[in-house]
Formats: structure tokens, C-alpha cells, sequence
């Protein structure tokens, strides 16, 4: 059996990690397929593993929009499909306009589907672009022959808004391997002093829904009323002019660059090292779908306190760490409880890194070409 994975519309963030790992987990004689097809755009490409039973092929001239996307779907794919001798196809982007059957999607972004999300960029040309993502999305779930979720959430959410039964599984992410060792965690490791430097990590793209402001705005509050040594790092990618407002809010409330650190976009490696030198990790986004940076951090053994939106973190066991990201004072608070109690921290690292431990790519690799496999028109 031959898999084709049109990957034209996976460009960047979560939808490339999982795309990676997936075949790079993949095995034919486990998984039960001859050979896969990747077609995807001049970004990714160099992404891609290079194994024997991997054909990558590169679409146009490589980057590739919505309108050119459409038409390599609507009249080139299911001929060039049938000519690669593909029975099967798999579309991790969610989006398909062509007669290709079977094939399996998957959805991954959740904003599209959450109204007050998508109402932020109203108006704007990311509202007309999520907006358009919402109806290709709807459009290609209900011709699907399967869906691929990550939880029970966007399944729940999704489905009561497709209002029709459809083939389903959820399949959640795995963790990087080498984040998964054992981790011998130190009660004296979470030691606090007043005094002492405490650094706060948080790594996501700048935009609206991340609320990276919000944090900054928390952060300074407390070192005012505690005079706590607290710094904080920004990591991330930036969309529009969202890096302006956040640069903005530094200047203004760290002018000589004391307390807050902005790092641009890192590699997966860099990245990963970059946990083991921080002391608490933030997380407030209010839109996720199985974020692979919360999963990263609570397998690297870092303690976190997290958005408490459902989309986000409903699936993390809830040691008051968590938040209402559109409130500087509810982070702050949960700031104030969660930094001193060295136990506290301890706990959190403790149990959240036994929970990661059940997410595997292999695992997701098996169950993914397992769903694709089974695929038909009946």
C-alpha cells in the first residue's frame, strides 16, 4: 500500500512538529504500508526525514497560498496521486478540495472553531483568513472518510458543529525522546530566596491569543508589591503587529532591559535545552489544541502554571496553578502561591512529568497509519 500526505498547507508551529515526527516514527513493516508521498512546500521540505520508503516532492515553486493551494488540489493531486499508485491519502492540515477517495484528515487548529478567538481579529485579513480556514475545513470533514483528533475536546467541539456522524479517533502528539528520560526531580532544586534570581520561561508565537502582554503586565506587579528578583524570557515567532505592542509594553515597563528577555523563534534543540535552566514555565494562551510546548515542559520536569481556558488545559490535573490568561491579576495571584511554595513546584513537576510519559510519537505513529489503513468508501 502506498500513503500520499499532501502537506501543502503545513508551513510552520505544531502542524510541522507533528508532521516530522510522524514519519520519522514511521516503519512499513510495523505500520503496514510499501512506501508514502510527501507533498509539501519549499520550506518544509528540508524538514522532511530522508528514508527509503519517503518520496518527498516539492509543489510549484514552494510557497504556496490558499488560491494556489486549491488548485493543486481541485486539478493536479488526484492525478499525480494515482500516478505515484497511492491508495490511500492523509491531509494533516485539515483542507481538501479534490475527488480523491478515501482519504483521512485531521484537525489541529482550534481557532477557527472558537468564536471568541476568532472575534479578536475582527476586522482584519487573519478574520477573512480563519474565517475562510473555518469553511475549507467544514467542507473537507464532512467528505472525509475519517477524521484524526487530538482530544476529546475538539472532537466534542468539531463534530457539534459538522452535525453529522463521521468515522473519528483521537490521536494525541507524542514528546520528543530525548525529553523523556528519567528525570531524578530534587526537592532541593525548587528551593526559593527572596533574594535569589527566579527565572519565568515562556516560550509561544506572539499573537493576539497567546497574551504575552498579559503576562509582562502580572510579572511586574508582583516583583513591585513582593520585591522578588523575578525575570522573565519570551520566546517565540511573531504574526502582524503583535511584536510592537509587546516591545511597546518592555520599553515602557523595563527601559533599561533589567527583568525581560525576548528571544526569537529557536530550534527544537535549542529549545529543549532551554527548559533545564528556568524555574517555572508559563503558558497563557486561551486557544490551543494539545500544545506541543506544554507537553515539551512538563516532560523536561518543569513546573508550570497554565491557562485554565478548556481548549488549553483541560486535560492537565489542576494544582491551582492555573489561570485566566485575560487577567494580569489572576496570573498574578496564582503567581504569588505557586513561586514561594517550593513543595508546591516539586508537585507539579513531579506529577505532570508521570502524566507526560503516556505520550509517545511511536504510538501516534502506530495509531495514525492504523486509522489511514483502515480508510474506505464503505
Amino acid at each position: 500500500m502506498i500513503i500520499g500526505i499532501d502537506a501543502s498547507n503545513i508551513k510552520e508551529g505544531g502542524g510541522v512538529t507533528h508532521l516530522v515526527n510522524l514519519l520519522n516514527a514511521s516503519n512499513p513493516k510495523k505500520h503496514n504500508f510499501n512506501k508514502i508521498i510527501v507533498w509539501c512546500n519549499k520550506k518544509i521540505y528540508p524538514l522532511i526525514p530522508n528514508k527509503k520508503w519517503i518520496s518527498k516532492k516539492i509543489i510549484f515553486d514552494g510557497n504556496i497560498y490558499f488560491i494556489k493551494m486549491f488548485i493543486w488540489q481541485k486539478f493536479f493531486l488526484s492525478s499525480k496521486a494515482k500516478k505515484e499508485k497511492c491508495t490511500k491519502l492523509f491531509f494533516p492540515g485539515g483542507i481538501y478540495f479534490g475527488n480523491f477517495r478515501p482519504y483521512t484528515t485531521m484537525s489541529q487548529n482550534m481557532i477557527p472553531f472558537e468564536e471568541k478567538e476568532l472575534k479578536r481579529y475582527f476586522p482584519s485579513l487573519k478574520f477573512l483568513k480563519f474565517l475562510l480556514i473555518k469553511i475549507a475545513q467544514i467542507y473537507t470533514f464532512k467528505r472525509s472518510q475519517n477524521i484524526i483528533f487530538l482530544t476529546s475536546y475538539a472532537k466534542n467541539k468539531i463534530l457539534n458543529t459538522l452535525r453529522i456522524k463521521k468515522n473519528f479517533k483521537i490521536i494525541e502528539h507524542g514528546i520528543d525522546e530525548s525529553l523523556k528520560k528519567k528525570l531524578s526531580l530534587n526537592k532541593k532544586n525548587f528551593f526559593f530566596n527572596e533574594k535569589k534570581e527566579f527565572k519565568l520561561l515562556y516560550v509561544s508565537t506572539i499573537d493576539k491569543y497567546k497574551h504575552q502582554v498579559n503576562v509582562i503586565l502580572a510579572v511586574n506587579s508582583l516583583r513591585k508589591k513582593k520585591k522578588w528578583n523575578l525575570k522573565l524570557t519570551l520566546v517565540g515567532d511573531h504574526y502582524g503587529n503583535e511584536l510592537n505592542s509587546l516591545v511597546a509594553t518592555m520599553k515602557d515597563l523595563d527601559p533599561n532591559k533589567e527583568w525581560i528577555k525576548y528571544k526569537p523563534k529557536l530550534d527544537r534543540k535549542k529549545l529543549i535545552k532551554l527548559y533545564s535552566q528556568y524555574d517555572l514555565g508559563i503558558f497563557a494562551s486561551s486557544c490551543e489544541n494539545l500544545s506541543n510546548i506544554i507537553l515539551e515542559k512538563i516532560s523536561s520536569g518543569l513546573p508550570i502554571v497554565c491557562s485554565n481556558t478548556p481548549s488549553v488545559s483541560f486535560w492537565l490535573k489542576n494544582y491551582k496553578n492555573k489561570f485566566n490568561p485575560l487577567s494580569p491579576l489572576s496570573l498574578e495571584k496564582v503567581l504569588a502561591k505557586i513561586i514561594p511554595s517550593n513543595l508546591c513546584r516539586y508537585k507539579i513537576a513531579k506529577n505532570y512529568k508521570i502524566q507526560s510519559n503516556k505520550f509517545s510519537w511511536n504510538l501516534s505513529a502506530k495509531k495514525t497509519f492504523k486509522f489511514i489503513n483502515n480508510s474506505s468508501l464503505n
